[in-house]
């Protein structure tokens, strides 16, 4: 247990320090009622505020990001980004809140043709700015804690590896409307593709597996040696970006029921859904209904996000997780951090229960993005875990249904699961 006093009414002090000893150093937090309380404690104590320091206590002076509230703040987070980008020492703490309040995603102005903020507008993706920074800072303290009290049992922290799994498509050639087959066997015939208009008719027909239903096996092979595994299914077929499979194909019904329960679903809202919540609450009403789950966590299709409106719309709906946050054309860690963290709404001032997770890796971004083979994409795998197990984080990998299924172009990827999962074993 460790005790906590702050001068502050902040409550973006209290969100961070609590993250920052709860949710990072994994301690027992107590907040002290008063400075007297605080005193009279022999348990480790902890201290935010202005006061004289006292022998045997950490403490952690007031930072002015942390009290000035509301557009006031404005020129204390430009300076701090100026300073972060410049390499000067910055204040730990609000650093820590800088990254996490998703303050950049908020002001940025350049977007893609998705509006998703460009990697380069991020201070995370600058030369020479620690990737996991808020990670480090935490552990510094928690160092500091320790020193000051060496039979504080050591913190709960620990290395583990969640592989998600973005459900695009369910099926390929299966539940799909007939005219669109009847249109793709007309291009195979004009291709010469006679092999994959083979392959599009046997699965129609039930002869031969179809090819992307393979995804869930291969989430079965590597399921022991996971710590966590999240299937996101996208429920909207037909446009230009949501292209899935019928949830009411018997085949694809049976696949998602099929799946083992230590396999946790979530929602892959559609591109079309944009920020309508009657759409979100009907493809997240069908999404249980064909899989026989509740669905409480979701990650945006194409990491479509809108700070804070996309946030507030999945708090309102009683998500309890997002995993959103990360790099669609690159790996790295979007907010600086590995660790789970609850979103902070800028705009209210308030702490909230939505968990975002980060991700560091996914395979369309290593291939089609970056450009990289699968040896060249496993040794990425292999640095970015090998960083989050230098802070004791969570190494989260996302991976797409096509790329599972080892169909033609996809034919090496199923390996490189498979190698990717035991580099990153806990």
């Amino acid at each position: 247990m460790v005790l906590v006093h702050s001068t502050s009414a902040s409550p973006r002090a209290r969100y961070t320090l609590e993250h920052v000893l709860r949710g990072m150093l994994g301690r027992d937090v107590r907040w002290a009622a008063g400075m007297e309380e605080f005193r009279s404690s022999s348990l480790p104590r902890v201290l935010y505020g202005e006061e004289t320091p006292t022998n045997g206590i950490l403490h952690l002076r007031t930072e002015p990001l942390l009290e000035t509230l509301g557009p006031e703040a404005e020129e204390q987070f430009r300076a701090l980004q100026a300073s972060l980008r410049n390499g000067t020492p910055a204040a730990p703490l609000s650093t820590i809140f800088f990254f996490l309040s998703l303050w950049e995603e908020m002001r940025a102005t350049r977007t893609d043709a998705h509006g998703r903020v460009l990697a380069e507008e991020l201070t995370v993706c600058q030369p020479g700015v620690d990737p996991l920074l808020v990670d480090r800072i935490a552990l510094h303290i928690g160092a500091e804690l320790s020193s000051l009290y060496p039979g504080l049992p050591k913190a709960e922290r620990r290395y583990r590896h969640v592989l998600t799994v973005d459900v695009d498509n369910g099926l390929h050639f299966r539940g799909r409307p007939l005219a669109r087959a009847m249109g793709a066997s007309a291009r195979d015939v004009v291709r010469g593709d006679l092999r994959g208009l083979m392959h599009r008719w046997g699965a129609r027909l039930g002869l031969r597996p179809d090819p992307y239903a393979a995804w869930s096996d291969r989430v079965r092979e590597v399921l022991p040696d996971v710590d966590r595994t999240i299937a996101f299914v996208l429920t909207r077929g037909g446009g230009v970006h949501d292209h899935a499979a019928d949830l009411e194909h018997p085949q694809y019904r049976a696949l998602l029921r099929s799946l083992p329960s230590a396999v946790e679903i979530g929602l892959h809202p559609s591109h079309a859904s944009g920020m309508d919540a009657a759409t979100v609450q009907l493809e997240r009403a069908r999404l249980a209904e064909a899989s026989g789950r509740s669905v409480l966590i979701s990650r945006q299709h194409f990491l479509r996000m809108r700070v804070p409106a996309t946030q507030r719309l999945l708090l309102a709906e009683g998500f309890r997780e997002d995993h959103t946050l990360g790099i669609h054309d690159r790996t790295g860690f979007r907010a600086a951090t590995c660790t789970p963290f609850p979103w902070y709404d800028l705009e209210r001032e308030q702490a909230t229960e939505l968990m975002c997770w980060p991700f560091a890796v996914m395979d369309s971004a290593l291939h089609e993005r970056m450009g990289l083979g699968a040896e060249q994409a496993l040794a990425e795998v292999d640095r970015l875990h090998q960083l989050v197990r230098a802070v004791q984080g969570t190494f989260v990998s996302v991976w797409h249904d096509r790329y599972l299924s080892g169909y033609r172009n996809f034919g090496p990827w199923p390996d490189v699961l498979r190698k990717a999962v035991q580099l990153a074993r806990a």
